[in-house]
C-alpha cells in the first residue's frame, strides 16, 4: 500500500465525510446558503435560530419575528426562545396558541422593531 502525504490523508478523509454525510449543494432542494431562515427544511431554520440566540445576534431580529409565523411548531418555539435570550422579552407570544393569538402576537413584535433602536454591530 502506498504511503499517503498528511495533506492527502486529510482530503481523503474529507472527501469520505461527504460521501457518508450526504454532501448538498446550493441547489439541492430545501437548501439554502443565502438565507437558512428561509429554508424549505425545518432543520435548517431552527438551526439558523439557534445560532442566532447564541450568538445574542440582534441583526436577526427580524428574520427571528417572521420564523415566529412558521407552520412547524418546533421551529416557532425555538424563535421565541432566541427572541426571549436576545430581547429579555416574549411580548406575550406562545409557540402553541392558536392562529389568531399568534398573529396578534406576531404583529406586538413588529411594532417592537419598527419602534427599537437599530441594533449595533
Amino acid at each position: 500500500m502506498a504511503k499517503m502525504f498528511p495533506v492527502a490523508t486529510w482530503v481523503a478523509g474529507w472527501l469520505a465525510g461527504l460521501a457518508i454525510g450526504g454532501c448538498v449543494g446550493p441547489d439541492a432542494p430545501g437548501r439554502s446558503l443565502r438565507n437558512p431562515f428561509e429554508s424549505e427544511d425545518p432543520v435548517d431554520r431552527i438551526a439558523a435560530i439557534q445560532k442566532a440566540g447564541a450568538a445574542t445576534d440582534k441583526a436577526a431580529l427580524p428574520a427571528l419575528v417572521t420564523c415566529l409565523s412558521d407552520s412547524e411548531s418546533d421551529v416557532r418555539f425555538f424563535a421565541i426562545a432566541a427572541l426571549r435570550k436576545i430581547t429579555g422579552q416574549d411580548l406575550g407570544y406562545h409557540h402553541y396558541d392558536n392562529e389568531q393569538a399568534r398573529r396578534e402576537a406576531v404583529n406586538r413584535w413588529r411594532e417592537y422593531l419598527r419602534t427599537s433602536p437599530p441594533p449595533r454591530e
